[in-house]
């Protein structure tokens, strides 16, 4: 997952490349998917869409495992 507005790990002029290199990131997944969070910095669950973003997470396992 990128977040949009993590500064940290990101510049978010590069976001767009960053996104595309992820998956490189993860060579023995069988697949790697890549999600932007807007308004969404390092800590997912404690930004204020934190709700919306761990239920994303929880259906997207589901339906994985």
């Amino acid at each position: 997952m990128y977040r949009d507005h993590d500064t940290f790990f990101i510049d978010p002029a590069d976001r767009d490349r960053t996104v595309a290199a992820e998956p490189a990131a993860y060579p023995a997944g069988p697949r790697v998917d890549v999600k932007v969070i807007p308004d969404a910095g390092h800590d997912l669950a404690l930004q204020r869409n934190g709700k919306r973003t761990t239920k994303y997470i929880d259906g997207r396992l589901a339906r994985e495992l």
